[in-house]
Order: C-alpha cells, then structure tokens, then sequence
C-alpha cells in the first residue's frame, strides 16, 4: 500500500455452483517470483497498460450503454436475443450460505427489465473487471430492483462491431466491489452506486419453459 507497486492476484480452482475460481492472496512481482518461480516479465499485463483501455474509452462505453438502456425498442430487441437461460453466467454468493435461489421464467425477466429501463430516471452503471480465459475485459453492471431483491445485470461493449451484449447476472455485493476496485485507477471510485445495494438470494435462476418449475417440484 502506498508503494506504488503492481500486485498480483493469485486464484485456485474452486467447485462451486456459482463460482469456478477463487483468490488466494496478492503478491508483488518479487514474491510470485519467489514463491511460485515465476519472472516478471511472464506475469500479465495490468489494465492500465493496456492502451485501449482508457478513461475516455470506458466513458464512451458508459454512454453508449446508458443510451440503449434508455431506448425502448433497442432494449426489448437486446433483451429478446439475449438467451437468459443458456449462455448468461450468474455470480452470486456460495451455495449453501444465507439467502435463496429466485426463479424468474424468462419473458417475464426481459420484460420487467425493459419497464425497470423505462421507468428509470437517471440509469448508473458500475464499471468492473472481469477473466476470461486468460485475458481480462471491461463490463459495465446495471444494478437494478426486481422482486424486491438487487441484482446486477452486466453489459459487455464490442469494439469491433460496435455492439453490446449482456454478458452475466451478478447477485453478491461483495464480489461486485472487489470487480469494480480493479477498474479504479482508470475510472476513479464509483462505489457509491452500491451503497444501497440488498440481496437476499444467492442465484437467480431465469428458465424459459415452464416445465423446469415441474420438474423442480417433483
């Protein structure tokens, strides 16, 4: 702290219904190199020395969103080829701790979503970092109000095409923060759109039939 030194995080696999990694611990370069024998140069490379992740590229980015959310008819139309109940990951706390797993059948969920965006006066995105595969990427989280439970809806921005997809569900507070600090140093702290952020489920599970609740209950 206050050294000005790049750390490092170091993740183990973790089975777990929701989570497929946890952290271990941070070292600097010196103690990776250390402990695991591993050399500097080998390490990745921080976000802030990625050119194309700038201030001004992570604001553009946030206004693009903010729009779309904003726009009925673009929203419905993202919400409609967003397949919720395939390819959306949600990350949320332990299974097995505190809270419980929402169902939400999935033209309900597209719906709500596009009222929530309609009825918002002001629509707030939180930046965060997230790994995949090796690389890391810029999403940005809609922390919306549904069934009276908080939940964060991630929007992932495609340079190439100029597009946006929604990339995940996220349940816990806590993960959230810790995704956004990594994204500090080039948005500043924007850790004040969570202040008022309750969850008590720890999965939200969108299905797209009915028959999933049937054969759930038997």
């Amino acid at each position: 702290k206050d050294t000005d030194e790049s750390v490092y995080c170091i993740c183990e696999p973790f089975t777990d219904q929701t989570y497929q990694w946890k952290m271990v611990q941070l070292f600097t370069a010196r103690e990776i190199w250390t402990e695991y024998g591993i050399q500097q140069q080998d390490l990745p490379d921080l976000p802030l020395m990625n050119e194309h992740l700038t201030t001004e590229t992570v604001n553009e980015q946030l206004a693009k969103i903010e729009e779309l959310i904003g726009n009925e008819a673009e929203l419905r139309q993202l919400m409609k080829k967003t397949k919720w109940d395939k390819n959306i990951a949600v990350f949320g706390q332990k299974c097995g701790e505190s809270g419980f797993a929402l169902d939400y059948e999935q033209a309900a969920f597209r719906n709500d979503l596009v009222n929530i965006g309609q009825d918002t006066d002001e629509i707030k995105l939180l930046p965060i970092m997230m790994f995949e595969k090796g690389n890391y990427h810029q999403e940005y989280v809609w922390i919306i109000d549904i069934k009276g439970v908080n939940v964060g809806i991630s929007f992932k921005y495609n340079d190439g095409d100029d597009s946006v997809k929604i990339n995940g569900i996220h349940c816990d507070k806590d993960s959230l923060i810790r995704s956004h600090e990594l994204t500090m140093p080039i948005v500043g702290n924007k850790g004040s759109i969570l202040e008022h952020f309750r969850s008590t489920i720890y999965y939200l599970n969108v299905f797209a039939t009915p028959e999933y609740l049937y054969r759930k209950k038997f």
